[in-house]
C-alpha cells in the first residue's frame, strides 16, 4: 500500500504482505496524490507544482522533480 502525507511532505509504503511495517521517504512540498505502476511510483506535490518519481524497488527518488504547468492534485498510471 502506498500513501502520501501533505502535512509531512512524504510517501509511505506499508508492507501488508509481510509484517505491516512501513517506510517513509520525503518527496516534495504538499504531497497530495500517489499513483503506482510497474516501474515507478509517482507523487504529485501540489504546492511545489511538481511530480516526483520514485523507484518502487530501491525506494529512491529517480531524478529531480518534474515541473508542471499548474498545481498537480491527481495522478493516474496506465498499464
Amino acid at each position: 500500500i502506498w500513501t502520501v502525507g501533505a502535512a509531512t511532505d512524504s510517501l509511505t509504503r506499508i508492507d501488508t504482505a509481510f509484517d505491516g511495517s512501513s517506510l517513509t521517504i520525503p518527496v516534495g512540498s504538499d504531497a497530495v496524490d500517489v499513483a503506482a505502476g510497474r516501474d515507478a511510483v509517482w507523487v504529485s506535490n501540489g504546492a511545489a507544482g511538481t511530480i516526483t518519481r520514485i523507484d518502487p524497488v530501491s525506494l529512491r527518488l529517480v531524478g529531480p522533480p518534474v515541473p508542471t504547468v499548474r498545481f498537480p492534485t491527481a495522478l493516474a498510471v496506465g498499464v
